[in-house]
């Protein structure tokens, strides 16, 4: 089942930005690049006005979880309506925020031509009233997803992801209105709570008839989504601020050298996120009915992330200037090479780093990430700012690897604490360091291209092999034996 969620939630990622991709130009093409600047803006803050739920989205997937499993769930209507009633009061005040700022960010922030600064207002305005449709959907996922109802959650995800790239492409035959564009992209928003909500009566029946609020339910709520907000709020802020110490301590050229690398490996973290989107819920569950089935799922979940990254990882590390220089040119090879592998590594141990992240969250220490992030933040930025002057997009590289790699050992070393973990646990995750360091040798290492393909191939070979003895899931791995001759079965 949740290799089955995993692929679902890698389909309503991946098929939208593939679209996206397509459609894109032509969008740009039919609007302009001042308008597609301001609906690029839009897109963002659609995507992004879920960081305004106070973390209860995600608190509300946790506590229905929780109760789903029990067979005594009298308790699930007050937990998810009262949660449903918090997200809609959050969202309303949310929208009051951005359209009392929409002015002030229009004309002091955005500043657009004097011919677009009408449109530009106007959509803002617009967009203000989508924060509660878009707060209250995480809401109604988040039950959707407690119940292990990926596949109706993907569908729309696909659905309301394509029609955002679609919808203005249709838009552009009549008007190239902004006004019109966002306010039927709003459509596609609302049209997508509404789908939430009915599969959600059809999954779960009992939350048909509204709940009075739980102040109990209330406060547990808060309490978990307070510091859940500080990590949404300071993580985010972590991954992107090395651009701007790139762009103010070196120059705007070195960004583009800097953030073109960046921005392509990190979307190899798409695969984490759709594991440890999967696992959390399950995670939740599990620690109120089967604890010691939680460090089972955590060891399930990391050294699956490694093994679906571990090829990525090999090959960027191996042949970085190559891909460079066949992407970007020469120019590009020679300056970001570096980058390109020290981002890699901290790819690979911020994806494996997200699985106790779900894992403390899981168990109810959201405490725990909050606090962690707090105490990493100076320190990434002193040691961020020493390395980029010291050496350029290389020491940026190095840095946001550095403290990636501390966040995962420290995200390992709670989680340990909070389940005592024991010897035989940390043994069945040994393996990925005990492959990746002779790999990740090998791979900065000038070697002909033929041998070093050669001997990575087979790092490769041993490692997917181990783990597909230990992990690959029964669906899968049946699926493979029934491609065989029956007489090898």
């Amino acid at each position: 089942m949740l290799a089955a969620n995993v692929l679902w939630s890698l389909a309503a990622q991946v098929l939208p930005a593939v679209v996206g991709v397509a459609a894109v130009p032509f969008i740009l093409r039919g609007l302009g690049v001042e308008r597609f600047g301001v609906l690029t803006l839009a897109w963002m803050v659609i995507g992004y006005f879920s960081l305004f739920d106070l973390g209860l989205g995600r608190a509300v997937t946790k506590v229905a979880a929780e109760v789903l499993p029990l067979p005594d769930r009298s308790s699930l209507g007050a937990l998810v309506w009262t949660a449903w009633y918090m997200m809609a009061t959050v969202g309303l005040l949310g929208g009051l925020l951005v359209a009392a700022v929409t002015p002030w960010l229009v004309n002091a922030v955005i500043k657009p031509p004097t011919n677009l600064r009408h449109e530009t207002l106007v959509s803002f305005y617009l967009l203000a009233l989508s924060v509660p449709i878009v707060v209250t959907t995480t809401g109604i996922r988040g039950v959707l997803e407690a119940d292990q109802r990926f596949d109706l959650v993907a569908i729309v995800r696909m659905l309301t992801g394509l029609l955002t790239f679609l919808v203005p492409l249709v838009v552009l035959q009549y008007s190239s209105s902004l006004p019109i564009i966002i306010l039927v992209l709003i459509g596609v928003r609302l049209a997508g709570v509404v789908a939430y909500g009915v599969m959600c009566h059809r999954a779960l029946p009992d939350l048909t008839r509204p709940a009075r609020v739980d102040r109990a339910t209330a406060r547990r709520l808060l309490s978990f989504g307070t510091w859940m907000t500080v990590s949404n709020v300071i993580s985010p802020l972590m991954v992107s601020v090395d651009r701007f110490f790139v762009g103010a301590l070196i120059s705007v050229a070195a960004v583009a050298y800097y953030a073109t690398p960046f921005e392509a490996v990190t979307k190899l973290q798409v695969m984490a996120g759709a594991i440890s989107g999967v696992v959390f819920p399950a995670i939740s569950a599990a620690s109120v009915t089967d604890r010691p089935r939680v460090a089972q799922l955590l060891a399930v979940a990391v050294r699956s992330t490694f093994a679906a990254l571990f090829p990525f990882a090999i090959a960027v590390i191996g042949f970085a200037p190559q891909a460079l220089r066949l992407w970007l040119g020469d120019v590009f090879a020679q300056q970001s090479s570096t980058v390109l592998r020290l981002l890699m590594l901290g790819v690979l141990a911020n994806s494996v780093a997200a699985m106790p992240f779900a894992l403390l969250q899981g168990i109810g220490r959201s405490d725990l990430t909050g606090k962690l992030h707090l105490v990493e933040a100076p320190f990434y930025f002193a040691l961020l700012t020493w390395l980029v002057r010291a050496h350029g997009i290389n020491g940026a590289a190095l840095a946001w690897c550095v403290r990636v790699t501390v966040d995962m050992v420290a995200l390992f070393w709670l989680a340990g604490r909070s389940l005592d973990l024991r010897r035989d646990w940390w043994s069945s995750v040994a393996l990925l360091p005990a492959v990746f360091v002779p790999a990740l040798a090998l791979g900065w290492l000038e070697l002909p291209l033929l041998l070093k393909g050669g001997l990575m191939s087979g790092l490769i070979v041993v490692f997917v092999t181990s783990w597909w003895r230990r992990d690959a899931p029964t669906i899968a791995r049946t699926a493979v034996l029934q491609l065989l001759p029956r007489s090898r079965g």
